[in-house]
């Protein structure tokens, strides 16, 4: 065997000189070639074309005959045909051999064949191990079909909440809208009544001459407020709901705020025989600054409710504090002797429309609103409310309100103070007078437009009234008016369109007036969506006197307006004393260099400067445009400090400061009120200033 496949490996040729070659053992060389098949499963050999065995693999398992039937039969042709069109062919054997299988290639750099028997269990074997692999593949691929059948359906049943919840929010929203239609209808329908009813009392109290009918008023005044306290109550809740009560800080006195809570309670429980206490410290700081108008409102509603509930024994404000640097942490408590509540139904205390012992109380007025309105505004003021009481013994209410510190006054002994408003009757005095000044006043109401010119009437304001927005329309186009209040409920054309035609009428004689919307409609958020219409400002019915004539103050023409101490804003007459209050001619004189003649010339470039500057600083305000009205105030500050004028110059500075804030959008909202407030202030304290300068010219020519 050894040589034949020597011979045939190396084939004889005439060119051959001689042949090297080296002689294996058969099992040294089936060592070396390591030939295996299907992991040892097979058994492998090396055959010569003509069919001989040469070396065969060290597992080989099948009788020697093999290549004698492999030579023999039909199966070397056939494979070695195979062979012609493959390096490596395979088919399964028969005969003694079924059941195998027979793999052959073809060695070209040695003229030999690889010859391999495999049984065909083992070359099943890997496709036997397919099948757990398929099945498991078609467990997960059938659980994936659970999974996505879940899925889906579950995103049809979310989507079917979704659509549910969305449907429910659009409910929702559709009842929001409806409650907050029907508090605008109910709180518009209400105080168009009580409108006149306080209107027309306030000019009983104002002109009657008999005492009893003077205490008549008096009562239908108190009795009117207290129903438009309950619609305010039902007013606040919904500002409370929808998230829209403000809190608007500004400076304040606490005194100014506890005089007027302690004297409206006082004659509450006066009336009830009820003693009422207060113990306030008075080292408690008065310069605060926070939103005093819901201060004195918690105040209030407290003090009220101790009033309600207590037959007889006392209640009691306290008030002191804790000052932490700048900040005073401002503690309130209202303490009574009255009934107590239940331990149990403290939780429930803040709960709207929630009240207690119904049958016990049932002839204690009250719409159980007061309490969750003090609880939420104390939150929103970033403060705590505390409660304890022993039932049948009394309640105490604390509410502890973080403020800061302005000023280094305190507020001291309220006795006095409150005694002296307390024994004062009723008396009214005109805020201002303004005979060259006109307003128009719209209203479909003949009563609304009869309180309104009633109100006026010291104020020596020449009113017309009109009764439908056309007839409105028609006047503007006739003169031109100081002011127009325009009510907003009207039929045929209501406020709103008629601000709009009027503001689009080419002829319209009060293109530039300020148009004031005056309306019953009082929900949270009315003031701002008036504003956005375009109208200047915003006053609620029930007219209040005060408020009206406040209102009237901030936008007729300053030179229109005759103060209520009956000196001309125009022409006012300040005696020699008055003057200093206005202007120091020492400290002007000393900013001149010590020259008199210097300072007379200034204070005459300061007159003159008078009408143009009041005019752009009107202008200014008017159109809101705070960063020009910044500039224009820091001027009139500078001017005011050289002459003198050191009231109009801290007036300027502080107005200043609030511009800037708004501009920087620095607590924007308070520093806006702040500016409404003081702008009309700062107008007077000019022309008074005006006015001293001109009378110190005068004397010192």
């Amino acid at each position: 065997n050894k040589k034949s496949f020597c011979r045939y490996y190396f084939t004889k040729n005439d060119n051959v000189k001689y042949v090297i070659y080296k002689v294996y053992k058969p099992e040294e060389l089936s060592e070396r070639l390591n030939i295996t098949c299907f992991d040892d499963d097979g058994s492998t050999a090396l055959v010569s074309p003509s069919g001989e065995l040469i070396i065969k693999s060290e597992n080989w398992s099948f009788p020697a005959d093999f290549f004698k039937y492999y030579d023999s039969s039909s199966v070397k042709e056939e494979m070695l045909a195979k062979l012609n069109k493959s390096s490596s062919v395979g088919m399964s054997l028969d005969g003694d051999y079924k059941g195998n299988y027979l793999f052959v290639t073809e060695l070209f750099y040695a003229g030999a064949y690889i010859v391999g028997i495999v049984p065909e269990d083992a070359l099943s074997g890997d496709l036997y191990s397919i099948t757990p692999i398929a099945t498991w593949i078609f467990l997960v691929l059938w659980l994936l079909v659970v999974v996505l059948t879940i899925y889906f359906y579950g995103a049809e049943k979310k989507a079917r909440e979704s659509d549910e919840l969305r449907d429910a929010k659009i409910l929702a929203e559709k009842a929001s809208r409806a409650k907050s239609d029907f508090l605008a209808d109910m709180s518009h329908e209400i105080r168009t009544p009580i409108n006149a009813i306080i209107g027309m009392n306030e000019m009983i109290l104002r002109e009657g001459t008999e005492a009893e009918v003077k205490g008549y008023a008096e009562n239908i005044d108190k009795a009117s407020h207290n129903l438009l306290g309950i619609i305010n109550d039902i007013l606040d809740l919904s500002k409370v709901e929808s998230g829209k009560m403000e809190i608007v800080e500004q400076e304040y006195h606490l005194s100014d705020v506890l005089s007027t809570v302690i004297n409206m309670i006082k004659m509450k429980a006066e009336q009830k025989n009820l003693e009422f206490r207060f113990d306030i410290n008075p080292s408690t700081p008065d310069n605060l600054e926070g939103d005093d108008i819901r201060i004195g409102q918690i105040m209030i509603n407290l003090l009220n409710n101790a009033v309600k509930y207590t037959e007889n024994g006392y209640i009691m404000l306290g008030v002191d504090g804790e000052t932490i640097d700048n900040r005073f942490n401002l503690r309130i408590s209202v303490k009574d002797s009255g009934i107590g509540i239940k331990e149990e139904n403290i939780p429930l205390l803040f709960d709207v429309f929630k009240r207690f012992d119904v049958q016990k109380n049932h002839s204690i007025e009250g719409t159980g609103l007061g309490l969750a309105i003090t609880s939420n505004m104390v939150k929103l003021m970033n403060g705590n409310i505390e409660v304890n009481s022993v039932y049948g013994k009394g309640t105490e209410f604390i509410i502890t309100l973080p403020q800061k510190i302005t000023g280094k006054e305190v507020v001291g002994d309220l006795n006095d103070k409150s005694d002296e408003i307390m024994n004062s009757k009723y008396e009214y005095k005109e805020s201002f007078t303004a005979p060259e000044a006109e307003i128009l006043v719209v209203d479909d109401n003949a009563m609304n437009l009869m309180v309104v010119t009633s109100l006026l009437k010291k104020t020596k304001i020449k009113v017309t009234t009109c009764n439908s927005g056309a007839d409105a329309l028609r006047a503007m186009m006739k003169q031109s008016f100081d002011v127009i209040l325009l009510d907003h409920m009207m039929p045929v054309m209501d406020g709103v369109e008629t601000l709009r035609y009027a503001r689009e009428m080419k002829n319209n004689l009060c293109e530039d007036t300020p148009v004031i919307v005056l309306t019953a409609n009082a929900v949270s958020g009315v003031r701002e969506k008036y504003l956005a219409d375009g109208f200047d400002d915003y006053l609620s019915k029930p007219v209040d006197s005060a408020e009206l004539e406040q209102m009237l103050m901030k936008y007729i023409p300053v030179e229109k307006l005759i103060i209520s101490d009956g000196s001309a804003a125009d022409n006012e007459e300040d005696d020699e004393s008055d003057n200093e209050t206005y202007i120091d001619s020492q400290v002007g004189i000393g900013y001149c260099g010590g020259m008199e003649e210097l300072y007379i010339d200034i204070l005459g470039i300061f007159c003159d400067m008078y009408d143009e500057n009041t005019k752009t600083l009107e202008s200014n305000y008017s159109d809101a445009d705070w960063k020009n009205y910044a500039v224009n105030i820091h001027a009139l500050k500078g001017n005011a400090l050289n002459i003198g004028a050191e009231k109009l110059n801290k007036l300027s500075l502080e107005l200043e400061l609030a511009a800037k804030a708004i501009v920087a959008d620095d607590n924007a909202a308070a520093n806006l009120a702040l500016i409404e407030e003081k702008h009309p202030q700062m107008l007077k304290l000019y022309k008074k200033t005006l006015n001293a300068a001109k009378k110190y010219m005068e004397e010192n020519k």
